[in-house]
């Protein structure tokens, strides 16, 4: 029989720790534009890391969140298109 439980636990394990190895895009930039987080991932970002008081539009939100590319802010939240 199948441990479900275990194996959403080994592949959660996984995924995580591929995160955690992959670099973390840190944008200058004040405003992040669904332009911005386009090239971003044309380029194999996963993370993009963003500093207190940098914004992030709704429609890069909705880009990253479609591609799985996980927003990390200031507090260390990650989550794909998270909320800033």
């Amino acid at each position: 029989m199948l441990d479900y439980e275990a194996l959403v636990e080994e592949v959660t394990r996984r995924v995580l720790n591929y995160l955690q190895q992959q670099p973390a895009w840190e944008p200058e930039k004040k405003v992040l534009t669904e332009k911005d987080v386009a090239k971003a991932w044309r380029q194999n970002v996963s993370v993009i890391r963003l500093k207190k008081g940098q914004l992030i539009t709704e429609l890069a939100k909705d880009f990253a969140r479609a591609r799985g590319i996980c927003i990390e802010n200031f507090s260390g939240k990650e989550r794909p298109g998270d909320q800033i």
